[in-house]
């Protein structure tokens, strides 16, 4: 039992990472195309709330958010999951 009790703690601590990596390459993205955080949201149909939740890590970023990220973006969602020390 300890030991999905540490899996299950491993798997979020995961999930945090890489929406942190997610979050801080859309905000990379959007200084680097002039575009605003409401922008973004327009796109998503999401609040401009909801968006600076998503960018400050405290809302995750699901699936669909993410593959319409990286429709606005026009990059490929891999690209907005790669950790800094992947980017080049």
């Amino acid at each position: 039992m300890g030991r999905l009790s540490i899996d299950c703690e491993c798997e979020v601590t995961n999930m945090v990472g890489m929406n942190a990596a997610i979050s801080n390459n859309v905000l990379m993205l959007l200084k680097q195309n002039g575009k605003k955080q409401n922008e973004l949201a327009d796109a998503l149909g999401v609040s401009k709330q909801v968006m600076s939740n998503m960018l400050s890590g405290s809302r995750m970023i699901n699936a669909v958010e993410l593959r319409q990220i990286a429709e606005f973006f026009h990059v490929s969602m891999e690209k907005l999951m790669e950790a800094p020390a992947e980017r080049r």
